[in-house]
C-alpha cells in the first residue's frame, strides 16, 4: 500500500487575506467612528428668524436673519433662494441664489437685501424667499447634515412711501451706533405745500413699545436714547426735514437695542386744480424702527454674543500670513484669557496658530492676528489646560501656563511654567521639580501668589493632594496647607472674598471630601488651606464640575 500523502499547501495567499481582512476592519471602524461622531454631533437646523418682514422701499437694504438651532457643531452651508416673482425688480442687485455660511458654533447669519426705490405710487409689494441646499463646508463629515426647519419660507413686503398727500419716514428701520451721539431721522411730506398753504405740520414722538427684531432688545428711555417730541412745518417747497434723537452710551454688554418713533396729528392740507381741497395725511411709514448696535460698528449689525466676521478672517490679502485658509489653532483650545494690552492668550493641544507653529501656548492681537512678539520657543511638549495673565503688578505682561507637559521651550518644567512678556522662559518663577501629575487650573490671587489644581499628589517633593499655592518665584507656599486635600482630581479653583472680607479660595472638580469633610465636587478653603466649615453646598453637585 502506497503511503498517504497530503497535496503541498500554498501558504502564501494568508498575509493577503490577512491584510484584506485587516482593511475591512479598519474601514468598518472608521465607518462606526464616524457614523458615532455624527450622531454624537449635531449640524444643526436652518430656519428663517420671521416669517414676513416689513421694510419701506426708502429703506438702502434688508436684513434677512437665518437662525442654527438643534446643533451648531461644524462649519455648515445653506442658500436663500429668492423666488421668481414680478416684483424682483426691487432688488435686482441680489442673485437668485445666495450662500451663507455659518462658521462652528455659529447660530444665525443675516444676508443683507438691497431695496430699489421707484418714485412711484403704488401697491406694497412682497417678495419670497426660500431656504434650500443645507450642506456642510468642504472638509466636514459627509454623513454630518445639518437640516432645514418648516420655517424655511419668509416674505419681505416692501411698503410703499410714496403715498400721495402724506407725511412719512424715508426708512422704516434707522441704525446707529451706541458710540454716535444722535441718530438723525427723516420726516418726509409728498406733494409740497405752496405759498397759501397754512398749517403744514405733523407731530413726532419717541417710544418704547411694539415688537423687537428677532435677537434685539427693547431701549430704555433716558439709560439708551433720550425721549424726544416736537413738530416739524414744512414751508412751501419743503418736502423732507432731519430730527436728531440723542444717543446715550453705558458700559453695560449688550445685544441690539430698539425704540419707535412715531408721526400723529397730521395738519394742513393742499388746493388741487383749484378747486378741490385734500387734506395731508400720515403714510403708511408712520413708524420707524431705531436699532441702536452695540458693538459700536453700524456697517455690519451684530448683536453682542453674535461671531465677529472680521476677527482672524480667512482668505484675505492683510491677514498675517495673506490669504490664510487654516485661521486659528490647529487643534484643541483649552483656555483663553485676556492678555496685557487688548491682546488673548491661548492655551491647548495645538501646534500651530494662522499657520505658523506655536505648541500649546501662544498670544493673538485683539483683531486675531497672531502676536509675533510672544514667541515661546518649542513651547510645551504637551498639553496646556489652562493659562493665566499678569494684568498688573511686579510681573505685569507675564504668562503663567499648567498643563500636561514637562517641557516648556526645551527647560525642564513639570506642568508648570511662567513666561515673559515675549514668550521666553522666565527663570525666575523656579518650581523645582514641580507637580507629579497633571495640572488643569490656576488662579493669581491679589498677592501674586499662584493657586494650583489638578491630579496631583506632589509639589517639589510635598505632599499637597490636587490643589497648593505657590509664591510669586514658583516655591511652593508652606504657609497654605490644605491637609489630605481633595480625594479625587479638581478641575477648577479660584481666588475669592468672603463676606467678611477674609481671602479664601473656592476649589471644584470630582471630588467628594476635601481634607476629610465632606463636600461634594465644590468646597471653599480658608486662607491658610484648612477646609471653610461655613461654607456649605448641601449635597452639592450630581456629577463633575
Amino acid at each position: 500500500m502506497e503511503p498517504l500523502c497530503r497535496e503541498p499547501q500554498n501558504h502564501s495567499s494568508r498575509p493577503v487575506r490577512f491584510i484584506s481582512h485587516l482593511l475591512l476592519l479598519l474601514t468598518f471602524l472608521l465607518w462606526q467612528s464616524t457614523s458615532t461622531m455624527a450622531q454624537t454631533r449635531k449640524a444643526g437646523e436652518f430656519a428663517f428668524a420671521t416669517a414676513k418682514l416689513d421694510i419701506s422701499e426708502g429703506d438702502p437694504s434688508a436684513l434677512l436673519t437665518v437662525t442654527r438651532t438643534k446643533g451648531w457643531d461644524g462649519k455648515m452651508l445653506v442658500d436663500v433662494i429668492l423666488v421668481a416673482n414680478t416684483n424682483n425688480a426691487l432688488v435686482t442687485a441680489l442673485p437668485a441664489t445666495n450662500t451663507i455660511t455659518f462658521n462652528d458654533f455659529q447660530t444665525s447669519a443675516q444676508l443683507a437685501v438691497p431695496i430699489k426705490e421707484n418714485g412711484l405710487t403704488n401697491a406694497n409689494r412682497t417678495i419670497t424667499f426660500v431656504l434650500d441646499n443645507p450642506r456642510p463646508a468642504d472638509g466636514e463629515i459627509s454623513a454630518f447634515l445639518p437640516t432645514l426647519s418648516s420655517n424655511k419660507v419668509t416674505a419681505l413686503q416692501v411698503i410703499d412711501n410714496d403715498d400721495a398727500f402724506s407725511y412719512f419716514f424715508s426708512q422704516s428701520v434707522y441704525y446707529a451706533s451706541e458710540t454716535d451721539p444722535f441718530v438723525r431721522v427723516y420726516i418726509r411730506l409728498v406733494a409740497a405745500p405752496d405759498k397759501d398753504a397754512q398749517e403744514v405740520t405733523v407731530d413726532y414722538k419717541t417710544e418704547t413699545s411694539g415688537g423687537v427684531l428677532a435677537g434685539n432688545d427693547l431701549a430704555n428711555a433716558g439709560a439708551d436714547y433720550e425721549a424726544t417730541s416736537g413738530t416739524v412745518t414744512f414751508g412751501p417747497d419743503v418736502m423732507e426735514i432731519p430730527v436728531d434723537i440723542p444717543i446715550s452710551r453705558d458700559a453695560v454688554l449688550e445685544f441690539n437695542e430698539e425704540f419707535m418713533i412715531s408721526l400723529r396729528n397730521a395738519k394742513g392740507s393742499l388746493t388741487v386744480a383749484e378747486t378741490n381741497v385734500t387734506n395731508y395725511k400720515l403714510g403708511k411709514v408712520s413708524f420707524a424702527r431705531i436699532v441702536i448696535i452695540n458693538n459700536g460698528d453700524a456697517d455690519s449689525p451684530q448683536a453682542v454674543g453674535g461671531v465677529d466676521p472680521k476677527f482672524n478672517a480667512d482668505n484675505i490679502l492683510t491677514t498675517n500670513p495673506p490669504l490664510n485658509q487654516t485661521p486659528g489653532a490647529n487643534n484643541t483650545v483649552l483656555s483663553v484669557v485676556p492678555g496685557l494690552n487688548d491682546t488673548i492668550v491661548l492655551g491647548g493641544l495645538f501646534t500651530s496658530v494662522n499657520s505658523t507653529p506655536r505648541s500649546g501656548v501662544a498670544r493673538m492681537k485683539s483683531d486675531g492676528e497672531l502676536d509675533a512678539s510672544f514667541a515661546p520657543a518649542g513651547g510645551a511638549n504637551d498639553f496646556v489646560s489652562a493659562v493665566a495673565s499678569y494684568l498688573q503688578g511686579t510681573n505685569q505682561g507675564k504668562v503663567i501656563a499648567v498643563g500636561g507637559f514637562t517641557s516648556m521651550s526645551g527647560l525642564q518644567r513639570n506642568s508648570i511654567a511662567r513666561l515673559l512678556e515675549d514668550g521666553k522662559i522666565d527663570r525666575s518663577f523656579d518650581p523645582g521639580t514641580g507637580a507629579n501629575g497633571s495640572i488643569h487650573a490656576l488662579s493669581i490671587d491679589p498677592e501674586e501668589k499662584v493657586l494650583i489644581a489638578g491630579d496631583f499628589t506632589t509639589y517639589d517633593g510635598v505632599p499637597r493632594n490636587r490643589v497648593a499655592r505657590l509664591l510669586s518665584n514658583g516655591n511652593l507656599d508652606l504657609s497654605f496647607n490644605p491637609g489630605s486635600g481633595a480625594n479625587d482630581v479638581v478641575f477648577a479653583i479660584l481666588s475669592s472674598t468672603s463676606t467678611n472680607g477674609a481671602n479664601g479660595v473656592i476649589i471644584a472638580g470630582d471630588f467628594t471630601s476635601v481634607d476629610g469633610n465632606p463636600a461634594t465636587r465644590i468646597a471653599r478653603l480658608n486662607n491658610d488651606g484648612s477646609f471653610d466649615i461655613d461654607f456649605d453646598v448641601g449635597l452639592g453637585a450630581d456629577s463633575t464640575v
